[in-house]
């Protein structure tokens, strides 16, 4: 278990946590640490994120007490038609999104498949607002990054695999993964061993990034005026039309994040202050989770698991068939009190695979106790890179409903539903902890047991994180569960009319989402992170407890 008395940072890795505790010494308050980290995280974690992906920002200020959301998702190109893309049905539905696929993927892969970025707008608008250090110092870490070079681990040399294999983005991905126009084989020592963290002293190869340094420098020195209004605008816009892709000069010039008020839900004697998107299935999660005593289930007991699952499952049900946009009239409906659907467990013919882990996210809480829950993504992943840029589209296009007359359908100017999850929560009106996660739709389960592990069965946030977790959804017809819960509660959820798909979490496998967040323990003095194991992976029945993606002073 990590603690600290002044501040920390959590996220998906060590560069990046320490660039946001480096900021949070040189006396930046949370919001600097976590745009710092987010910057970093945009260089060594390009599968998962970038500059020109998304962000969720869910932001608490001491001072005034004032908590804030920053809605800096990707839009909808205004050239795009609800019938844009060609439905191939033969093909079935995206384990994603439960949408029909596109003929050659083209709302995932490709020109096409980008919305607007939305990120550095986000981030310069919550430094604006909230910030206290030069935007130019925030970027520096991640700027030394690129240009020194970072070592590769595992999970970065397999995203890189996979992105020299995607034909789409050739040859500028050779240019920024190649090394003098061969192919690396990443790591010094041949092919990694099957769990890394067996072997601490591993060393991968060195990736330096010139092209997305130089894009990093434009935006520290001119903000996001470069990125939306000029020499990066202009690139993004010349390799649109040069691919028929749909995002203009119109598109970047008049994207604008949205900055909310957060209204808080209550939940026993918490009050949690949600995203919206995916925050918002989290919520619906907990409304109906409120509706039984679940303190006085055992932890992961049989009950509670089906307590659990049947909520998870109304959640999503609703969040997909009637909302759709975020800002439509039946998302306030859904997470009201007065809404409280039935229980239901619907299954549908479709085979469980694990979603791509194109999504990160940090948690920051600086010494005044100033909160930031940040998450950040490419959606599907990258889509095409700009030339000269260093710079991944995203692919979030993947998430609008393909087929006309849907909620969740093509329209221009639109921001998907998406799961992600940045979450604020409160004790008696007190700041208690952040939490998020990444890991597509797994990151509403993940979180929701998160927060359900700390506030209904007393845990701390290491333990909460480290403590088996089940994911289920409408769409899969088995109820995922870590095989560390035991064989006899297996049994027993069966009993309830589920079908049982025992797991073991590890490197090699996202069966559940990858989250971190920080607890303020009861005297407000010390500091206590939390991140799940299973991201670092794990040996059969044994997990490793070394958090390097925590740092703190």
């Amino acid at each position: 278990m990590y603690t600290a008395k002044n501040g920390m940072v959590a996220s998906s890795d060590e560069l990046a946590s320490n660039s946001g505790r480096d900021i949070l010494k040189k006396g930046g308050n949370a919001v600097d640490a976590s745009i710092a980290t987010a910057f970093t995280l945009s260089v060594v974690l390009q599968g998962s994120c970038g500059v020109a992906g998304e962000a969720m920002m869910s932001i608490y200020l001491e001072r005034g007490r004032e908590t804030v959301f920053i809605d800096a998702c990707g839009t909808v190109p205004l050239d795009a038609k609800q019938d844009m893309f060609i439905v191939d049905s033969e093909k079935g539905l995206t384990p994603f999104t439960q949408h029909q696929k596109v003929l050659n993927s083209e709302n995932m892969v490709g020109p096409k498949a980008a919305t607007v970025p939305g990120q550095v707008a986000g981030l310069y608008e919550a430094h604006e607002k909230f910030g206290c250090l030069e935007w130019e110092t925030l970027l520096e870490p991640a700027i030394k990054i690129a240009e020194k070079g970072f070592e590769v681990k595992r999970y970065q040399a397999e995203m890189i695999k996979s992105f020299l294999e995607t034909k789409q983005m050739q040859p500028e991905i050779e240019k920024i993964y190649l090394k003098k126009g061969n192919p690396s084989t990443y790591f010094r020592k041949g092919n990694p061993p099957k769990h890394l963290a067996f072997y601490p002293d591993y060393r991968g190869d060195t990736v330096i990034q010139n092209y997305l340094s130089k894009t990093l420098k434009n935006i520290s020195k001119n903000g996001p005026d470069d990125f939306y209004n000029g020499e990066i605008a202009q690139k993004i816009t010349n390799e649109m039309e040069k691919r028929g892709g749909l995002i203009n000069e119109k598109d970047l010039t008049t994207y604008k994040p949205k900055i909310l008020k957060h209204k808080p839900v209550a939940y026993r004697n918490h009050e949690i202050f949600p995203s919206f998107q995916g925050g918002m299935c989290v919520v619906q999660t907990f409304n109906m989770m409120e509706t039984v005593d679940i303190k006085k289930q055992k932890h992961n007991s049989s009950k509670n698991i089906d307590i659990i699952s049947r909520s998870l499952q109304t959640a999503f049900k609703d969040g997909f068939d009637y909302v759709g946009d975020p800002y439509s009239f039946r998302a306030n409906e859904v997470i009201s009190k007065q809404y409280i659907s039935s229980f239901i467990r619907e299954n549908k013919e479709t085979t469980f695979k694990t979603d791509h882990p194109s999504t990160t996210h940090l948690s920051v809480i600086d010494k005044d106790r100033n909160m930031v829950s940040l998450t950040l993504t490419l959606g599907a992943g990258p889509s095409i890179v700009i030339p000269q840029t260093g710079m991944f589209m995203n692919g979030m296009m993947l998430m609008l409903n393909p087929n006309p007359g849907y909620p969740d359908s093509i329209s221009p100017g639109k921001r998907s539903l998406i799961p992600m999850s940045p979450m604020l929560c409160f004790e008696n009106g007190e700041p208690k902890f952040v939490v998020g996660s990444s890991g597509g739709r797994r990151i509403v389960s993940g979180v929701v047991q998160i927060m359900s592990n700390i506030i209904d069965h007393g845990m701390g946030i290491q333990q909460a994180h480290e403590a088996p977790r089940i994911h289920s959804e409408p769409w899969i017809t088995e109820l995922i569960m870590d095989d560390r819960i035991p064989e006899g509660v297996q049994n027993e959820v069966m009993n309830y009319g589920y079908k049982i798909q025992a797991v073991e979490e590890s490197i090699d496998s996202f069966h559940f989402s990858n989250p971190n967040g920080i607890l303020i323990q009861s005297e407000r003095d010390t500091l206590e992170g939390g991140v799940s194991p299973l991201h670092l992976g794990s040996g059969r029945r044994g997990y490793y407890k070394i958090f390097p993606n925590i740092s703190y002073y």
